[in-house]
């Protein structure tokens, strides 16, 4: 429609409407004047003004709320009917940017993500099976909790300070711990040392160590070696044990040195004794019920009999007939046994002396040692009793057999081990030689002393208060002596 100049009361009967619509090229621009509405390509406007497509303009301001598709802006509140809002930028770099963004109470400042509510958490948390990935350094000036598994596939640095910072591991290591390069890193340091290390086995090239505790110890090899508390011993069928030094080095055991075929007291003036061990201990001896042996016989060392009216067992005495005083049976079983001593005789009893031990203060009790003190001197322990295995003696308190008949209340004892000093060979044993003159002093002589006297030609003998003929005073004579004596006959015979 073309609008030409309207003036007087025509124009003004058209800018009133009086209710009636105006439409300008059909929807171009449309007033609805019944509902005072302006539509822009439309004829049915909704709103105040209601424009059916694109706005442009360089400010549009709206002082209570504008919508903008699912959006309301009102006041400083932007809302969606819509369940979710993407922000889809563009260009080469596209950003999003605000000073602030607070989300319930999570607050994005520039580079930092804090929470806005006091001492609240922030979590990140993916969905399902989905990780979390951060693809660039990660810094952590507070502490790290997982209450998870943790792996790292790079290198892992723990604490930068040696003197203040710590690792603790209140967990149990999973797995083998490997040095990356070998012989090159320590575990521990002279001043900082481990307490106790605890090991099944031990593979070390070099041993370094103040003191060693070890309940056992084993070497590699066949045969090999083996210690525990105070023992080394081999293991293998009849191997040695051997101690070797270096050059002239030898093996120290106490004053003791050994040395290829020498043996050293290593103090000087001091002397060297082959000693048995002393063992003390308090008991008592008590007297058991006789075991009458029917058709009982001596023969050599063995004893056979055909009844025992009670149990016989090792280390009980045997009596009656002609016995020799201290028989005692030494092992066996059933009707026949051995005994100590050898004769031919008949035998009618069998009796347990029993000697029950109630401590022990040095030593360990076994058959062989003879009491040399107390009420039972001389009484040799012959056996373990065995006929009540809960209360028999196994080296400290419990119960013994002894071989001399007696009683003997509780009382302090003493004994020392039944054996002797034996050099076997057929060549001979060397003992000390010199002259009268080189005979020890007073200060370094003991009674059953003996040496070889070079100028008598004969072996001597201390007695206590002077050197003798170990034949005696009357009887022996030296090699000169003899020839003597030899050229004397053949003389006066002729």
């Amino acid at each position: 429609m073309a609008v030409g100049r309207i003036s007087g009361p025509l124009l003004k009967d058209n800018l009133l409407r009086n209710g009636v619509n105006l439409a300008f090229e059909t929807n171009l621009l449309y007033l609805d004047v019944v509902n005072s509405r302006l539509g822009v390509k439309t004829t049915t406007p909704q709103y105040d003004l209601d424009i059916n497509g694109t706005t442009r303009s360089t400010f549009l301001y709206t002082s209570t709320q504008a919508d903008i598709a699912t959006f309301t802006v009102t006041g400083s509140t932007i809302s969606s009917t819509s369940n979710t809002i993407t922000f889809t930028p563009n260009g080469v770099n596209p950003t999003i940017f605000s000073g602030t963004i607070k989300v319930g109470n999570l607050s994005l400042t520039g580079n930092t993500v804090s929470s806005t509510d006091t001492n609240g958490n922030i979590n990140i948390t993916a969905n399902g099976t989905g990780g979390i990935n951060l693809n660039s350094n990660v810094l952590i000036t507070g502490n790290l909790h997982a209450t998870g598994n943790i792996t790292a596939d790079g290198n892992i640095q723990l604490g930068d300070n040696v003197a203040t910072d710590t690792v603790s591991f209140t967990g149990e290591v999973n797995s083998d711990i490997l040095p990356s390069a070998n012989a090159l890193y320590n575990l521990g340091s002279n001043a900082l040392q481990w307490n106790n290390v605890y090991a099944q086995t031990a593979n070390v090239t070099n041993f370094n160590i103040t003191n060693f505790t070890a309940n056992s110890l084993n070497t590699s090899g066949s045969p090999s070696l083996y210690i525990s508390g105070n023992t080394i011993a081999s293991v293998g069928t009849n191997a040695d044990v051997n101690l070797t030094t270096n050059g002239t080095g030898g093996v120290l055991i106490g004053n003791f040195k050994f040395y290829q075929n020498n043996i050293t007291n290593t103090v000087s003036n001091s002397v060297t004794q082959l000693t048995q061990s002393t063992y003390s201990w308090t008991a008592s001896i008590t007297i058991g019920s006789a075991i009458t042996l029917t058709t009982a016989v001596i023969t050599g060392t063995t004893l056979t009999f055909a009844s025992a009216s009670g149990t016989v067992a090792v280390g009980q005495t045997l009596s009656g007939g002609t016995v020799l005083a201290g028989t005692y049976i030494v092992s066996g079983a059933g009707t026949v046994w051995t005994v100590s001593s050898s004769q031919n005789t008949t035998c009618t009893t069998s009796t347990p002396i029993t000697m029950s031990v109630s401590s022990t203060t040095a030593g360990t009790l076994a058959a062989g040692i003879y009491i040399t003190s107390g009420a039972a001197l001389n009484t040799l322990i012959v056996a373990t009793a065995v006929e009540n295995p809960a209360l028999s003696g196994a080296g400290g308190i419990g119960t013994y057999f002894v071989n001399i008949s007696q009683t003997v209340a509780s009382t302090a004892m003493t004994g020392v081990g039944a054996g002797y000093v034996k050099v076997t060979g057929t060549y001979g044993l060397v003992i000390p030689s010199g002259t009268t003159a080189s005979r020890p002093a007073l200060a370094y002589t003991e009674v059953g002393m003996v040496r070889y006297n070079t100028d008598q030609g004969y072996v001597e003998v201390y007695n206590g208060t002077a050197w003798s003929s170990i034949a005696g005073a009357s009887s022996g004579i030296s090699t000169t002596q003899a020839s003597d004596i030899a050229l004397g006959i053949v003389i006066s015979l002729g």
